[in-house]
């Protein structure tokens, strides 16, 4: 009995740092592993590595001094630039109706 504890804290200490080196929560890959056990294992194993530039979604740069700025932004805090709108992004209606 003390064995099968041990493998379910074994397998959710791997799945957290799989999911770590990732790009994904430790902590949730934790519980992933602790509850489904070596599934845990598994599911940590084969899923994809986050990409970066999904993490980031919350800045952009400025065109004219090319700093970081908060996406939200209408003028740059560096150089004082009017930053351009950013395009709105489509809605499913939008995307099917431009297949048909």
């Amino acid at each position: 009995m003390e064995f099968i504890i041990l493998l379910w804290i074994v397998c959710g200490i791997a799945s957290a740092m799989i999911g770590t080196s990732k790009g994904y929560s430790g902590c949730g890959f934790f519980l992933l592993g602790l509850v489904l056990g070596i599934f845990g294992l598994i599911i940590a194993a084969v899923l994809p590595k986050r990409d970066s530039s999904q993490a980031a979604t919350s800045t952009r740069t400025c065109p004219m001094c090319a700093e970081t700025v908060q996406v939200a932004a209408i003028k740059c805090r560096f150089c004082g630039a009017d930053l351009p709108p950013l395009p709105r992004p489509r809605t499913w209606q939008e995307d099917v109706e431009r297949n048909l």
